[in-house]
């Protein structure tokens, strides 16, 4: 170990298993230059300095990948981008999230289960708005207050 892995060391982010590290600069200094090397892990370090411990990798397999070679990745916010726009003909109609999902369970033995049944099966029904399982459906209640099959 010596005085090139130490300042390695101080260099990178990221300080767990030391001796694994040791062993592994020793192989990658066959590899590289010193300095190749330790300008890699500065600019390594400089793009964690906002990354969670987790997320840094062991220097002993930063070492082993050759990593300081590596080309810095693009810089990039982390906020969700706009929602994805469909074609017109592929999007449904526009509803209440809340409202469309299936959620409400009405077993087969409920009276208007046949009702919901035809319903569904009906050519002009979204399909999103009901789903058919053993021993009921499920279906959304915007459905159910459209068809009025609640208060049947």
């Amino acid at each position: 170990m010596g005085i090139s892995f130490d300042e390695f060391w101080d260099i990178f982010p990221r300080k767990v298993g030391k001796l694994d590290a040791a062993r592994a600069y020793d192989k990658a200094i066959k590899l590289a230059t010193i300095d190749r090397i330790r300008e890699g892990a500065k600019k390594f370090a400089a793009r964690c300095k906002n990354t969670e411990p987790q997320y840094i990798p062991h220097p002993a397999t930063w070492l082993n990948a050759g990593r300081w070679d590596d080309q810095p990745m693009p810089a990039h916010e982390r906020t969700f981008g706009p929602a994805p726009q469909f074609p017109p003909e592929r999007r449904g109609p526009e509803r209440p999230r809340a409202l469309t999902w299936a959620n409400v369970w009405v077993p087969a033995d409920c009276p208007q289960y046949k009702a919901m049944l035809a319903r569904a099966a009906a050519p002009d029904t979204d399909p999103r708005e009901y789903l058919k399982r053993p021993g009921g459906i499920r279906v959304s209640r915007l459905w159910l207050e459209r068809e009025r099959v609640l208060g049947q």
